[in-house]
């Protein structure tokens, strides 16, 4: 067994498929039988917005609704250590970048960033790092699939489906970055900061490149 776990925006939806789509997985429904409960949970995870459409919660009577791969899913909040649980960590560019697209009536984006929301992305790293969750970088995940699917294999002795794993990058339109971008902390998602802007990130995406 083994569980997700990450701030939001931070690639959860894209290690959930990648895990989905390349180990076999045994009695990881889930069931909620409460409506309450339902529309707490129903938007945990957007799993229709790559693959699969069926990867949601399904209803099959009036207050119960089952998800088939429920328990795969470790959320967003803190959490206390699990040895089931994998921490996957984003570059704050992308974090925040991607927070603000998907948010309603956010005006500008310089406008919309502020530290509280760094501080906040830091200190849900710090405590799961703490705790020393396995942890994996999105970044990793999609540039370095191979390989790092074989890492989380490794480590919590999954079964893969077929010799080798199938990449969503392809799918979904991501490439790797160049080792230039990489050294600089760049990324695909985030557009041109000002120069402001830039150093207001720099330390937190400092504190996330020396994550090794």
């Amino acid at each position: 067994m083994v569980k997700v776990y990450g701030y939001y925006r931070s690639g959860n939806n894209f290690l959930l498929q990648s895990l989905i789509k390349n180990f076999k997985f045994e009695n990881i429904e889930t069931t909620i039988n409460s409506a309450k409960e339902y529309e707490r949970f129903k938007n945990t995870f957007h799993f229709d917005s790559l693959l699969q459409n069926s990867l949601k919660y399904n209803q099959i009577s009036s207050n119960v609704w089952v998800h088939p791969y429920g328990g795969l899913i470790g959320g967003h909040h803190k959490h206390n250590f699990d040895p089931t649980g994998i921490y996957i960590i984003r570059n704050p560019r992308d974090v925040m970048f991607s927070f603000w697209k998907v948010s309603r009536n956010p005006g500008e984006f310089e406008q919309w960033c502020s530290l509280k929301q760094l501080n906040l992305w830091k200190e849900h790293l710090n405590h799961h790092l703490g705790i020393k969750f396995f942890y994996i970088k999105y970044e990793d995940l999609r540039d370095n699939f191979q390989s790092t699917m074989k890492k989380i294999s490794s480590h919590f002795n999954l079964s893969p489906i077929s010799d080798s794993y199938v990449s969503l990058d392809t799918l979904v339109g991501w490439g790797p970055l160049n080792n230039k971008e990489k050294l600089e902390g760049k990324t695909r998602e985030s557009k041109d900061f000002s120069n402001d802007l830039n150093k207001i990130f720099q330390p937190y995406v400092d504190f996330y490149l020396n994550i090794k």
